[in-house]
């Protein structure tokens, strides 16, 4: 007995989704529950796959981005310099006056280099604040996370294409109506 989930449509986790699906199915348990046992596996998965990193990526993060950044910079400037530098040189030894344009350009282009590595001192010091309050950060991503999956996945339902949560609401719904006529017993 097999079900689909939408659970496994989450990256990386059809995995671990589809055996824990089939097994919870093969047990006797309700298609709903077992795909609320799988979300909230997948969210505690997730939230300690993300405080992790956070804890231990951010700091090496911090370490290697700031350089790379500026030698990645330097290398790029120096080349889109390459062809401003053979323009002058030319213009130079013919003793022609260099035009305006051509000091604009080496401006604007010190200027983006600069502007690239306050850009990763602002991502250094952003990912410092980030790794002071993890757990913030890692709850707003799991949300952000099941958030952008919930409305870019899109599951086979009776009216065409249905979100997870609609998918599992209506399963709420469904297992709920079950309970009462149990009840009524």
């Amino acid at each position: 007995m097999t079900t689909t989930s939408g659970l496994g449509e989450v990256p990386l986790a059809g995995l671990l989704v589809e055996p824990l699906d089939k097994a919870l199915l093969d047990a006797g348990m309700n298609p709903w529950l077992a795909q609320t046992a799988e979300f909230f596996l997948l969210v505690v998965l997730l939230y300690v796959v993300t405080g992790f990193l956070v804890r231990r990526g951010f700091p090496l993060l911090r370490l290697a981005a700031r350089p790379v950044v500026e030698a990645v910079a330097d290398t790029v400037m120096v080349l889109v310099l390459l062809p401003e530098f053979v323009f002058t040189r030319t213009l130079t030894r013919l003793r022609l006056s260099l035009p305006s344009v051509v000091y604009f350009y080496g401006d604007a282009v010190v200027a983006g280099n600069t502007a690239v590595k306050s850009a990763a001192t602002g991502l250094v010091r952003a990912l410092a604040w980030l790794q002071k309050r993890p757990k913030p950060f890692v709850i707003a991503f799991v949300f952000l996370f099941f958030l952008l999956w919930n409305v870019n996945t899109c599951l086979p339902g009776p009216a065409g294409c249905v979100t997870p949560v609609s998918q599992w609401t209506t399963g709420a719904g469904t297992w709920l109506d079950e309970q009462k006529v149990k009840g009524a017993r």
